[in-house]
């Protein structure tokens, strides 16, 4: 990390890792205690992968703060915003150009 540079981390709130794939019930821990293996039939990446399996951890936001806070990076603002850039998970609806929100 650059001395006075500045880092911009965007990232969905871990508690969405927490789901089944039909974001029906929790079915993972929010701490991160086991690894989440799932067999996904598409990539985000490629839409015409074959299938594939994942393996992912989550990480609650106090671990990712503090590994950052423990390298010495020095917050400024800190934001969370009720909308998603794309559409990544059932009854999502897009409410303005980017802004995706929870249809409920």
């Amino acid at each position: 990390m650059k001395i006075g540079g500045k880092f911009i981390f965007v990232e969905f709130h871990p508690f969405i890792w927490t789901f089944d794939n039909d974001f029906k019930k929790i079915t993972y821990p929010y701490f991160n205690i086991i690894d989440i293996v799932e067999d996904e039939s598409i990539s985000y990446a490629d839409n015409n992968s074959n299938g594939l399996k994942t393996i992912t951890w989550n990480h609650s936001l106090g671990e990712v703060y503090q590994s950052l806070k423990s390298e010495g990076l020095n917050t400024i603002d800190f934001n969370e915003f009720d909308y998603s850039p794309y559409n990544c998970m059932p009854n999502l609806e897009e409410v303005e150009q980017g802004n995706i929100n929870l249809n409920m």
